[in-house]
């Protein structure tokens, strides 16, 4: 039986200190490409992305545009919210670290955990990075650089601590119970790995800039990764809310593999710490307070085979290929290129291959002939003759939702490309244009109500990836539910050629 419980899908909150890019705009996509099949599937889903604001970072990058903190956000914000929209992304909401309705969220969550006695005041000594916004062990920094390949620098300085140290062997535990707990298998690896070396109490303040959420009756302002994670809860700014998409509801956090760690370690601890001490701290507090959470990752995007960098000169502008192709194109090649989970490659020569063979080829080219002959040779409408044949039995978003569990998309969007070639291997077999031209008009009829039909559920499996397509062949039927006897609209073109690579 199929998980049924309403469902908040989340992108990470992007970080606000530069524009955004081709892997920003990947991540919101396959959000929204889940939000929508599962919404056709009956679920409720909530989809939420937004912006971090806070930070060393930002403060230096606003104090290097000559702006003030917040006017650099606001700047940067409204670049990743446009982005959003102009990939198609139907966020239900965008939440801003600096709004009102967070700040005070993450201020009642800090004294919850000075109340439960989780937070103490010590010195900080250690690498920390400001590109990462991450603390770095010893042990991580290799060549002078952390993981990441960020530079780090010393920091001996006051700060807050919480006590994550004591979270070592109730993760572990937990981890064991929640096979499923991160995606794919082998970064749960990896995490459960660096947890089995053991876990140091983490720094969750800093007293040397004053760009962040301040902690009251101090000069410290909370750390940003500790600020950022709890917008996943920040967010759902209504009781109703709350308990539809969190208490009661399967949670899916979308994130790059970059920042795992601060999601499947970070983000349980903070919650569990919630609602014990750490006196009373076990596997059993964490299950209750992330039974509901899962981790899904994803790989980074290289051009033409290379990481992306702007000294190289490589990287890729969401917005200068979105205006160029249009969103649907972006948006199904970055769905079906990569085995998700894994790194993908932008190459020119695969995105106009996809989408040529693919799209334009296959269903645009069933789709074309298909309502030629519709309007030519049925009176622009579908046949009343309404046989039954293989292509109308398939379940195809069934099969879609069996592969989606495991979270292959490109799988599943294969499944939809082999259900269109088997339609136009019926085109070539029948001929339906000989039909009509040889006066079966019947027997071509009930091709046509086939290949209708089977347009009709190509264009609903689709949907997800290719929004557009799928509003305008909905047009076409009338936006009615397929039936023998509707009108169809005329359509121009189904697809826009591309030129070659």
């Amino acid at each position: 039986m199929q998980d049924q419980r309403n469902i908040l899908i989340t992108t990470p909150i992007y970080y606000v200190n530069g524009s955004p890019h081709i892997g920003h705009a990947y991540t919101s996509i396959v959000a929204d490409f889940f939000s929508r099949f599962f919404r056709q599937r009956g679920r409720r889903a909530f989809l939420l992305t937004g912006t971090d604001e806070h930070g060393q970072k930002v403060a230096q990058s606003a104090e290097k545009a000559g702006m003030s903190p917040i006017d650099f956000c606001d700047q940067n914000a409204a670049l990743f919210r446009a982005i959003a929209e102009r990939s198609s992304v139907a966020f239900d909401d965008f939440i801003r670290t600096t709004e009102k309705r967070h700040t005070s969220f993450v201020q009642r969550m800090w004294k919850q955990f000075e109340k439960n006695g989780w937070i103490y005041k010590g010195t900080y000594n250690g690498w920390y990075s400001v590109r990462d916004e991450a603390f770095y062990a010893e042990s991580e920094i290799v060549d002078g650089k952390a993981p990441s390949g960020s530079p780090v620098e010393w920091k001996e300085e006051e700060s807050y601590f919480f006590k994550l140290s004591a979270f070592t062997g109730p993760l572990l535990e937990w981890y064991e119970r929640r096979p499923d707990f991160v995606f794919p298998e082998g970064r749960f690896q990896e995490l459960k790995s660096f947890v089995q070396g053991g876990l140091n109490d983490l720094s969750v303040s800093r007293c040397t800039f004053s760009w962040g959420i301040p902690i009251e009756g101090t000069n410290h302002v909370i750390y940003v990764w500790f600020d950022a994670l709890f917008n996943y809860q920040s967010a759902l700014d209504t009781p109703e809310k709350f308990k539809s998409f969190w208490t009661d509801a399967k949670v899916m956090h979308l994130v790059g593999k970059d920042i795992m760690r601060f999601h499947a370690v970070y983000w349980p601890a903070f919650l569990a710490a919630l609602e014990c001490t750490p006196d009373t701290l076990s596997a059993d507090v964490l299950e209750r307070a992330c039974r509901h959470l899962q981790i899904v990752t994803h790989g980074w995007w290289l051009s033409e085979g290379e990481k992306m960098s702007k000294s190289l000169g490589n990287t890729i502008d969401p917005f200068e290929i979105i205006e160029r192709y249009g969103s649907d194109y972006v948006r199904y090649f970055l769905l079906r290129e990569p085995s998700f989970g894994y790194d993908g490659n932008f190459t020119r020569e695969a995105f106009t291959n996809r989408i040529t063979g693919e799209l334009i080829n296959n269903i645009g080219n069933l789709c074309q002939r298909t309502f030629t002959l519709a309007h030519k040779s049925c009176g622009s409408a579908v046949p009343t003759r309404a046989p039954s044949h293989p292509l109308l039995e398939v379940d195809l978003q069934g099969e879609m939702e069996g592969l989606l569990a495991e979270f292959k998309i490109n799988q599943a969007i294969e499944a939809v490309l082999a259900y269109a070639s088997k339609a136009n291997e019926l085109v070539q077999e029948t001929k339906p244009w000989a039909l009509f031209k040889a006066g079966e008009q019947e027997r071509g009829e009930e091709v046509i109500f086939v290949l209708l039909g089977a347009i009709f559920k190509i264009k609903e499996a689709i949907a997800p990836a290719l929004p557009d397509f799928h509003k305008r062949i909905s047009e076409v039927f009338g936006n009615q539910a397929f039936a023998p006897g509707i009108k169809l609209a005329p359509l121009a073109k189904v697809f826009e050629q591309i030129a070659p690579a």
